[in-house]
C-alpha cells in the first residue's frame, strides 16, 4: 500500500500511521455528487459490522466542508471504522496514477493489493477480497 499524506475531517494530518495496519485496508475514491459513490455510500452504512475489522478509508478530492457534508448526510460520520479524508489531487494522480469514482483499492494485512474495481461494486464483493 503506498504511503500517503491526507487531510481528516478535523483538517489535522492522515497518514498511513492512523491505521492499524494489521487489518486489511479498503481505500474508496469518491465524490459527493456521484450517484455511484452515494450508492456506495449507503451500502456500507447499511453493512457496516462486516468491515469492524478492516480499515475503510474514503478519499476524496473535494473541498473539506463537501466531505463533512457528505458524512454527514450518508451518516458514515457516525462509525469509527470509517475515515473520511482529502486528497490533493496531484497526489492522487502520483500515487494512483488516474482513476474514475468511485474507485476502490483493497490491500491485505501485508499492504499488498489484492483487488481493485473501477466504478460502482456491490458489497458483497468486496467483502469477498477481504
Amino acid at each position: 500500500m503506498p504511503g500517503f499524506n491526507l487531510l481528516s475531517m478535523d483538517s489535522t494530518a492522515f497518514t498511513n500511521r492512523n491505521l492499524n495496519l494489521a487489518q486489511p485496508t479498503v481505500i474508496i475514491f469518491f465524490n459527493s455528487e456521484c450517484p455511484h459513490c452515494q450508492y456506495e455510500a449507503t451500502a456500507i452504512g447499511e453493512n457496516i459490522n462486516a468491515f469492524a475489522h478492516v480499515n475503510l478509508l474514503m478519499m476524496s478530492v473535494e473541498p473539506l466542508a463537501k466531505i463533512k457534508a457528505f458524512a454527514t448526510d450518508y451518516r458514515l460520520n457516525l462509525h469509527k471504522e470509517i475515515h473520511l479524508t482529502q486528497i490533493r489531487e496531484a497526489v492522487v494522480f502520483d500515487t494512483f496514477g488516474s482513476i474514475s469514482v468511485p474507485h476502490i483499492f483493497i490491500y491485505n494485512q501485508q499492504q499488498k493489493l489484492v483487488k481493485e474495481f473501477k466504478g460502482e461494486v456491490k458489497i458483497e464483493v468486496i467483502l469477498k477480497y477481504l
